[in-house]
C-alpha cells in the first residue's frame, strides 16, 4: 500500500506540473492542446541527460539537472506553438501538429543518438537517481512539487503573471494599457513547454523500467489537459481532478497489474480507468472554460500591434 500511495503521489505531482504548464498557456489565451507532444520532447531530453551524467554525481544535483534538461527540450518543442502567436495561427491546428510529430521525431532522435534499442529507451539509469532501490521516498516527488510551487508563485504573485492573465482575459484593453500582448503570450506558451517538458520526464519515470517511445507520454498530457479544463480556472478544482486522475493512473502500477490486478477485471480495464474518468469529468462540465473566448474574438494584433 505504501508503494501505491507513493506512486499515486508521483503521478499526481506530474499531472500538477503539466496542469501548471497548460495554465500558463491558457491564461495567456492560447489553448494548450500540444501538451502531450511537449511531454514527449521533455521525456526524450531528460532521459538523454540522465544517461549522460557521471556515475558519482549527487542525486540532489542530478535530478534538477535532468528536469531542467527536460524543460529545455519541452521549450524547444514549443517553438512552433510560440511562432504561431504572431502569425495568427490556430492553436488547435498547431497543437495537433506538435502532438502528431513528437513521437516520430523522438523515435528518430533516439535511433540516431543510439539512446533507443528497438524503439525502447532504458530508464533504469534515470530511476537510480530516485533512490527507489533503498525503498526511500522518491527524490523526484519533492523536487517536482517544488518546481510546481515555483511556477504557481510566478503565475499568481508576480507582475509578469498579472500581465499574462490580463492579456488572456482581455487583449484589447491590455493593448490599450500599453502591454505587449504578443510578447507576453509567446512567453506564456514557452513556459508551458518548459513545465510540460519536466512533466514528461516525470511521467515516463513513474512508469518504471523502460520507455516505449512509440507510446509517447501515454496520454498523460491529455489527462492534464482534462484536469485543467474540468477545473474551470479554479486551482482547487484542478487539484482535485489531478489527484483523482493520478490515483487512477497508479492503480495499474509500474508492472501493469496494480493493487487490483487480481480482481478478475478484463484486460486493459485499469489502464483505461483514468481516461474514462477524464471523459466523465469533461462530460460533467456544463459550460466551457472560456479559454478561447477572448483569445480568438479580438483583433488585438491588427495593424502591427503585435510587434515582438
Amino acid at each position: 500500500m505504501t508503494a501505491f500511495l507513493l506512486n499515486a503521489a508521483l503521478f499526481t505531482a506530474v499531472l500538477l506540473l503539466c496542469c501548471l504548464g497548460g495554465r500558463f498557456s491558457e491564461r495567456a489565451g492560447v489553448f494548450p492542446l500540444g501538451l502531450e507532444g511537449l511531454m514527449v520532447f521533455g521525456a526524450l531530453g531528460g532521459l538523454a541527460c540522465a544517461n549522460a551524467l557521471p556515475e558519482g554525481m549527487s542525486r540532489w544535483a542530478g535530478i534538477p539537472l535532468c528536469l531542467l534538461s527536460a524543460g529545455m527540450a519541452g521549450l524547444a518543442g514549443a517553438l512552433p506553438l510560440a511562432a504561431a502567436v504572431p502569425l495568427k495561427g490556430d492553436p488547435v491546428w498547431t497543437g495537433t501538429a506538435v502532438n502528431l510529430l513528437s513521437v516520430p521525431l523522438a523515435l528518430l532522435a533516439a535511433r540516431m543518438t543510439g539512446e533507443g534499442s528497438a524503439d525502447v529507451m532504458d530508464t533504469v539509469r534515470a530511476i537510480e537517481w530516485l533512490g527507489e532501490k533503498q525503498g526511500q521516498l522518491p527524490l523526484l516527488l519533492p523536487i517536482v512539487l517544488a518546481f510546481a510551487a515555483l511556477g504557481q508563485a510566478i503565475l499568481a504573485g508576480t507582475r509578469f503573471g498579472i500581465r499574462l492573465r490580463a492579456c488572456g482575459e482581455n487583449a484589447g484593453q491590455s493593448l490599450f494599457a500599453g502591454l505587449q500582448v504578443g510578447r507576453t503570450r509567446v512567453l506564456g506558451v514557452l513556459l508551458c513547454g518548459f513545465f510540460g517538458g519536466m512533466g514528461g520526464l516525470g511521467a515516463v519515470l513513474a512508469q518504471g523500467g523502460s520507455w516505449n517511445v512509440g507510446r509517447g507520454a501515454m496520454g498523460l498530457g491529455f489527462l492534464a489537459l482534462a484536469a485543467l479544463t474540468a477545473g474551470r480556472r479554479k486551482k482547487t478544482a484542478a487539484l482535485a481532478a489531478a489527484v483523482v486522475l493520478g490515483t487512477a493512473c497508479a492503480l495499474w502500477g509500474r508492472s501493469g497489474e496494480g493493487i487490483l490486478g487480481g480482481a478478475g477485471l478484463p484486460e486493459g480495464t485499469l489502464e483505461a480507468l483514468p481516461y474514462l474518468l477524464a471523459l466523465v469529468a469533461l462530460a460533467l462540465c456544463r459550460r466551457g472554460t472560456g479559454i478561447m473566448r477572448n483569445a480568438e474574438s479580438e483583433e488585438w494584433n491588427d495593424g502591427g500591434s503585435c510587434e515582438m
